[in-house]
C-alpha cells in the first residue's frame, strides 16, 4: 500500500496585525440651527396682514361712529378689511351691517356717513372737503348739524346762539357775495343762499373792521364818502391832483363816492360843480384842469382848457398863475427863472 503522507503544510503563524490606533472621535459639537421659523402670516376671514396693523386701535361696533386715538407705533398683524369691524371679543372681523346700531336723536345710519367731514355750526354753509372713501356711521338728519363736540345733532337754526358774533343773528342767506356792506350799500338779489350769521336789523357789515356796525356809523367818513379798502392819498380833489408821486400801496381809508371830489375848504366830498373856487396864493381857479400835470420838473407850461376833451374825465382845480410854474418838491408856484436856476 502507498503510505499516507504525514507531512502537513505549515499554517503561517504571522498574522496580519490589526490596527490598534483608534480614530479619535470629533470633539467639536455640531452647532444647532439658529434660524427660527417665522409664524406664517395667515389671517382670518375678512382680514389681511399689514406692517402697521390696527392692533392698538381696533374699529368695533361700539366705536364705529367716533374717532379712535391710535399710538404712533407700528405693530404688524392682522387688520379687518374695508367694510368690516372686529367683533366684541376682537377675534373675528364681521360685516358692518351685522352691527346692531342705535343712532342718537335726529340721526340716522348711513353706509356713506359724514364721519370724516362732519357739518357743524362752525362750518355750516361752507364747502367741507370729504375723502372719496365712504365709511358707515351715524349722520345728522336733514336740517340738523353736529354740535361743537360732535356728540349730538342740533337744529341748524340753533347754531347762531353759539357762533354768531355781536350784532349778528342767524339768517337764511349768509352768502358773503350777497350781503350789503359799508363799501357797497346797494341792495343785492341773491339766488345762491345758505344759512349762517348775518347782521341784525339796523346794522351793516364793514369789510375793513370785519364786523357789523350801525348803519349810521358805517365809516365815519363824512358826506358823500365811505370807507375803502384801498386808498393812497392820490385821489383827485377840488384843489387839483396831488403834486407828489403816488405810492403803490393800498391803505384802508375814506374815499369820495364815484363822481365826487374832496373839497378841502368845505371839508367834505362835493360834486365838481360845487367845488370852492378858492385857491392859495399864486394859484388861480380853473374849471378844467389840464390832463398833464404842469410842474417845474417836467417844464411844461399850464394850459387851462375851458372844454374837456372827449372821453376824458375833467376836474376843476387850482393851477399856477400865468408866468409861474409848480415846484413838485414844495407844492408852490414859483417864477420860471427860479425853476431854470434849480435845474442848472
Amino acid at each position: 500500500t502507498t503510505p499516507v503522507s504525514t507531512t502537513t503544510t505549515p499554517v503561517p503563524t504571522t498574522a496580519t496585525p490589526v490596527g490598534t490606533t483608534p480614530t479619535p472621535a470629533s470633539t467639536t459639537p455640531t452647532p444647532a440651527s439658529t434660524t427660527t421659523t417665522q409664524p406664517p402670516k395667515v389671517c382670518g376671514h375678512n382680514q389681511f396682514w399689514e406692517q402697521c396693523s390696527d392692533k392698538f386701535c381696533k374699529r368695533t361696533c361700539e366705536n364705529i361712529n367716533g374717532p379712535i386715538g391710535c399710538p404712533r407705533v407700528c405693530v404688524e398683524g392682522c387688520s379687518c378689511m374695508h367694510g368690516f369691524v372686529w367683533n366684541q371679543n376682537d377675534t373675528e372681523c364681521i360685516p358692518v351691517e351685522d352691527c346692531s346700531f342705535e343712532c342718537g336723536l335726529n340721526q340716522h345710519w348711513s353706509q356713506c356717513s359724514d364721519i370724516q367731514c362732519r357739518r357743524t355750526c362752525a362750518n355750516f354753509g361752507q364747502d367741507v372737503p370729504c375723502p372719496q372713501m365712504c365709511m358707515s356711521g351715524c349722520t345728522c338728519d336733514s336740517g340738523y348739524v353736529w354740535n361743537s363736540n360732535e356728540t349730538e345733532c342740533i337744529p341748524a337754526c340753533d347754531c347762531g346762539k353759539d357762533v354768531c358774533l355781536e350784532n349778528e343773528e342767524w339768517g337764511s342767506c349768509a352768502n358773503p357775495e350777497c350781503k350789503r356792506t359799508c363799501q357797497n350799500t346797494n341792495e343785492k338779489v341773491c339766488s345762491d343762499c345758505f344759512p349762517g350769521c348775518v347782521c341784525r336789523a339796523g346794522y351793516i357789515w364793514d369789510e375793513i373792521l370785519q364786523e357789523c356796525v350801525p348803519e349810521d356809523h358805517c365809516s365815519g367818513c363824512g358826506i358823500n364818502a365811505n370807507m375803502s379798502s384801498c386808498t393812497n392819498g392820490c385821489e383827485p380833489t377840488c384843489q387839483g391832483p396831488s403834486p407828489f408821486p403816488c405810492p403803490a400801496v393800498c391803505i384802508p381809508g375814506c374815499a369820495c363816492l364815484p363822481g365826487y371830489l374832496m373839497d378841502h375848504h368845505q371839508g367834505h366830498c362835493v360834486l365838481p360843480s360845487e367845488c370852492s373856487s378858492v385857491c392859495p396864493r399864486r394859484k388861480t381857479w380853473c374849471r378844467h384842469l389840464p390832463s398833464n400835470r404842469v410842474t417845474c420838473q417836467n417844464m411844461l407850461y399850464p394850459q387851462c382848457n375851458y372844454q374837456s376833451h372827449e372821453n376824458q374825465t375833467s376836474y376843476p382845480g387850482c393851477v399856477c398863475k400865468e408866468g409861474l410854474i409848480l415846484d413838485e418838491l414844495t407844492n408852490e408856484c414859483i417864477p420860471l427863472r427860479h425853476c431854470l436856476r434849480m435845474l442848472r
